[in-house]
């Protein structure tokens, strides 16, 4: 069964919305269901604001971001990975801390904008060395990403909250680090 994309932006108003659709994609696992999913996070990271629903959004492709057939729906939307090095690089200047609250404006709740980029920071670091290379040894989307904003003054993270890093992975992230 296919979910709905009511089904989906509603499983972005809150926690068990976000559970409810989680366990629906979980239980139904079809290719279809996350390629929609996909495309209902693309249009609503085109909107502005609604940090709230982006935050959830984010929570959405963190706890899927081991399952194979998301990230194969995931790794086609180009325009993501372009929307999420802009948000990484967001007040770069600023300390960490302070980065997220101009990436939805002041009319935003601050709390969901700092949960939003704490998210990110640690899903690009997550994927950058996770999935840094496709079968044929060529650097992924998530690769790149990853070295364009360690080009750019981004720095990883390597203790994460939400994963777990090999120490390879680990090694990899200090190895840009140290590179630029």
């Amino acid at each position: 069964m296919v979910v709905t994309n009511e089904e989906i932006m509603e499983g972005f108003l809150g926690e068990d919305a976000l559970q409810n659709l989680v366990d629906k994609l979980k239980s139904e696992n079809e290719v279809s269901n996350f390629k929609l999913v996909v495309e209902r996070i693309q249009d609503l990271f085109a909107q502005q604001g609604q940090s709230k629903q982006k935050y959830f959004a984010m929570k959405l492709i963190m706890l899927f971001s081991k399952k194979q057939l998301f990230i194969n729906s995931f790794i086609k939307a180009k325009n993501l990975f372009d929307i999420f090095g802009e948000l990484a690089l967001c007040d770069k200047d600023k300390p960490y801390e302070e980065r997220a609250y101009k990436i939805f404006g002041a009319k935003e709740d601050p709390s969901f904008s700092q949960s939003f980029y704490d998210i990110l920071m640690e899903c690009i670091s997550y994927w950058g060395t996770k999935y840094a290379a496709d079968q044929k040894g060529n650097p992924t989307i998530f690769a790149k990403l990853l070295e364009k904003l360690c080009n750019q003054g981004f720095k990883p993270k390597i203790e994460l909250q939400l994963f777990e890093l090999t120490e390879e992975q680990k090694g990899e992230i200090k190895k840009l680090q140290y590179a630029n």
